[in-house]
């Protein structure tokens, strides 16, 4: 992603570092569920990332059609086709 940045808006830098820490944590959670020092990351991550990153998402989708499809396929690394 770091070959991207320079292409990226603040916005969808947000959104790409989100993606990747949240699937981390999911990662994560999938193993262990009981972990407070995990539940406290997650909170932490929320609170400094995630929630930015969906102001960040609602920003973004405000774009064209055709313009939106181009930068998230960008910003998902060719990951679009999960999308749909």
């Amino acid at each position: 992603m770091s070959g991207f940045r320079g292409e990226l808006d603040p916005d969808e830098v947000a959104i790409a570092c989100a993606r990747v820490r949240a699937r981390q944590l999911g990662r994560r959670l999938a193993v262990t569920l009981v972990d407070r020092e995990l539940y406290e990351e997650l909170q932490r991550f929320l609170d400094e990332v995630g929630f930015r990153a969906c102001a960040a998402l609602e920003t973004v989708s405000r774009q064209p059609e055709g313009e939106l499809r181009s930068r998230l396929e960008l910003l998902l690394g060719g990951g679009l086709e999960e999308l749909r």
